[in-house]
């Protein structure tokens, strides 16, 4: 487990929202209340974010706790479409 979750701590029933936006464009949002941690929700984004490559940044948001993080993400170019 890395430090970041250790710090952002989230229970199952939580309501997340999560974005992953890259040049200031979003690509990807979510809406849940069914993530056990951090880690989940950047395998969740990362999964579903389709042929997003470069440099990103994931915002996350925990309504239910009230704390917010946003975490710098790298993904191998995966197509002419990367930002």
């Amino acid at each position: 487990m890395n430090t970041i979750s250790n710090l952002h701590k989230m229970a199952n029933g939580d309501q997340i929202y999560a974005s992953l936006e890259c040049n200031g464009k979003t690509i990807f949002n979510v809406s849940q209340c069914n993530f056990n941690s951090l880690d989940d929700v950047m395998r969740y984004v990362m999964m579903h974010a389709g042929m997003f490559g470069g440099l990103g940044r994931v915002k996350v948001r925990n309504a239910s706790q009230g704390w917010s993080t946003a975490v710098t993400v790298a993904s191998p170019r995966r197509s002419l479409l990367a930002c």
